[in-house]
């Protein structure tokens, strides 16, 4: 749980002290601490019956080509 408040809180500060500007130009960061967010708070496996950050997801024989 405090990984997770420190990426929420990194978030906050990227938005914050960032600006529009700073958005717009390093938005990979926004995005990748978003991410890292959500894999911290098992976004990826609770909606589904497997985390898609695994191979598996993307190469079953469920998933078409």
């Amino acid at each position: 749980m405090p990984t997770a408040i420190g990426y929420l809180l990194t978030l906050v500060i990227i938005l914050v002290k960032g600006g529009w500007d700073f958005l717009k130009r390093y938005i990979y960061l926004l995005i990748f601490v978003s991410a890292a967010l959500s894999r911290e708070l098992d976004f990826d496996s609770r909606f589904t019956t497997m985390g898609f950050f695994k191979i598996k997801f993307y190469l079953s024989t469920l998933v078409p080509f």
